[in-house]
């Protein structure tokens, strides 16, 4: 009974107590502002704290991850540790569709090996009945520069622009007639020997007045030589369309290091280098060879044409006598006509 009366007692109390707690909050208007400021807080932070539940529930991703970037994907997808390497092959797909497609390079040096690889990615995607087609076929193999757009059907969808010649020659021909200006004034007629590149090892050994070797001035003979190469180049651009057919004929002529324009072969796990923070796809400029298709009409001989005419006559019903007659009368027509020879 003690124990019940003691109980019953301390619950009276306590009753009593909050009630008491209550008139004095009630009259007491510091207390209770506090308390209403305390309960303001309350429902701030409980606030705060159901918008970041409902966030944290509204995003599938980590705050601390972010999707791939086009470059990072192009990585991932390409890198192959026996393949550390690649080559852009460009072509038209349509009037408005222009694509590339990498094409995964072993040893940068094998040029052969490279041809052959070139040449059975663009054929295994063209067809290889092409091949067989008569008059039509390759018709050039170009140095271009491009710029991604999006992967589209296992190619890439991308801008190409073509080399301006005129212009690459012109800054040739100022930077060649720089050089023949440093060359005339380091030229020293009492020491005829110049600088000059040893073959065996590509190192070049400069005439004791030359600046080069200080760094004070680019070295006049190594700049002319550079430039006349470089123009020697220029005239040789038909190679990778030879070499394309044949690659038998890439055998140390370095045509993928660059005819008119830089090398063309670049590492797969260094794409993403090329490209600035937050930049665009499209932003970044690479270099590739660019593929062209059409009808070599062009280099039929005359005796060809004619029989193309021959049989083209008789297929559309006429006679034998009469298409033996129209292809001999265009033989006539060349040999006769300097301006059809042309």
């Amino acid at each position: 009974m003690a124990g019940k009366h003691a109980y019953g007692t301390f619950r009276r109390r306590r009753q009593i107590s909050d009630v008491e707690a209550a008139f004095n909050l009630s009259n007491n208007s510091a207390a209770k502002d506090s308390s209403s400021s305390a309960r303001k807080e309350i429902q701030l932070s409980n606030q705060a704290n159901v918008g970041l539940i409902v966030a944290k529930k509204s995003s599938d991703k980590p705050l601390d991850r972010r999707e791939a970037d086009f470059f990072e994907k192009f990585q991932r997808k390409w890198e192959n540790p026996q393949y550390p390497y690649c080559l852009f092959l460009c072509y038209d797909k349509g009037s408005r569709d222009q694509r590339t497609v990498p094409v995964l390079v072993q040893d940068p040096e094998d040029e052969k090996r490279i041809y052959i690889d070139l040449s059975r990615t663009w054929y295994g995607k063209y067809g290889w009945w092409s091949r067989y087609v008569p008059f039509y076929g390759l018709i050039s193999l170009d140095e271009v520069e491009f710029r991604f757009l999006r992967e589209q059907d296992n190619d890439y969808s991308v801008i190409i622009q073509e080399l301006d010649l005129f212009k690459v020659k012109e800054e040739l021909k100022h930077d060649l007639e720089i050089a023949e200006g440093v060359v005339g004034h380091t030229e020293d007629p009492s020491y005829p020997i110049p600088c000059y590149e040893d073959a065996a090892d590509g190192h070049w050994i400069h005439d004791p007045k030359c600046l080069a070797p200080s760094g004070a001035l680019t070295c006049g003979y190594h700049k002319r030589q550079d430039c006349e190469r470089r123009r020697d180049r220029l005239e040789l651009r038909s190679l990778l369309l030879l070499c394309f057919e044949d690659p038998g004929k890439a055998v140390d002529q370095r045509t993928l290091e660059g005819m008119a324009n830089g090398g063309c072969i670049y590492r797969v796990s260094e794409i993403g280098n090329y490209q600035f923070h937050r930049s665009r796809v499209a932003e970044r400029t690479f270099r590739g060879l660019m593929i062209r298709t059409g009808w070599k009409l062009k280099r039929l001989d005359t005796s060809t044409v004619a029989l193309m005419i021959v049989m083209l006559w008789k297929v559309t019903g006429g006679s034998w006598e009469a298409a033996f007659a129209a292809g001999a009368f265009y033989i006539m027509l060349v040999n006769l006509s300097p301006m059809v020879r042309k």
